[in-house]
C-alpha cells in the first residue's frame, strides 16, 4: 500500500504545490477526505464496489484499501517538504540544461527525502495498525497480522501476543532511532 501510495503522493503534492490551477483546494479536500471518513465506511464502500465489479480475489481490495487510508499521511509530509524546497534550485538545474525528469530526481526528490521518509514510515504504521478496514476485506484464505492477532487474543489466554507487540515496539523505536540520527532536526535545519 506504501509502495503505491508514495509515487501518487509525490505526484499529488507537486500538483498541489507547485501547480497553478483553480480547483487546489476541492482536490486537497478530496485527498484529505479518507482521514475524516471512518475506515469502517471506506471499508465497507470499497466491499461494495469490489463486488459489483466482480472482484472476489482479496488481496486487491486490501491493497486499494490501504492505499487509500494511507495517501493523506505520505501527501501531507511530501506538501510539507516540497513548500520549503525553493523553487529558484530548480529553475537553476533546468537553466543549467537539465530536463524536467533530471531536475526532479537530482535538485526535488532529495530535498523532499525526508518528509517522504517520514510519510513512508507514518503510512506503513497506519496500514499495519488498520483492522478494521481489513476485517471488511479479507477472506478466510488472506489474513492480515492485526485480524490473526485479534482473533488470537480472542480466543486464547497467552504471553506470545504481548511478546509480538513488544518486538514490533522494539522495530519502531530502532527505526525511529535511525532515522533521527540519519535526517534529525539538527541536520534538516542545518544546525
Amino acid at each position: 500500500a506504501t509502495g503505491i501510495a508514495v509515487p501518487l503522493s509525490v505526484l499529488a503534492s507537486l500538483g498541489l504545490v507547485r501547480g497553478t490551477f483553480r480547483a487546489k483546494e476541492p482536490i486537497q479536500l478530496l485527498l484529505m477526505a479518507p482521514l475524516i471518513v471512518p475506515s469502517l465506511v471506506i471499508g465497507l464502500s470499497i466491499l461494495l464496489a469490489s463486488t459489483m465489479a466482480e472482484v472476489r480475489a482479496a488481496v486487491p481490495r486490501l491493497v486499494l484499501a490501504h492505499a487509500l487510508i494511507v495517501l493523506p499521511y505520505l501527501v501531507r509530509t511530501v506538501t510539507a517538504s516540497l513548500i520549503r524546497v525553493d523553487p529558484l534550485a530548480e529553475e537553476a538545474a533546468r537553466v543549467l540544461g537539465a530536463s524536467s525528469m533530471r531536475t526532479f530526481w537530482h535538485v526535488t526528490l532529495p530535498a523532499v527525502m525526508p518528509g517522504l521518509l517520514a510519510g513512508m514510515i507514518f503510512s506503513f504504521i497506519i496500514s499495519f495498525d488498520n483492522v478494521s478496514i481489513s476485517l471488511f476485506l479479507a477472506n478466510a484464505r488472506t489474513n492480515t497480522l492485526p485480524l490473526s492477532l485479534m482473533s488470537y487474543v480472542e480466543y486464547n489466554l497467552d504471553a506470545s501476543i504481548a511478546a509480538v507487540s513488544s518486538m514490533l515496539v522494539a522495530i519502531a523505536l530502532v527505526v525511529a532511532v535511525v532515522l533521527e540520527r540519519t535526517f534529525g532536526l539538527g541536520r534538516t535545519l542545518g544546525a
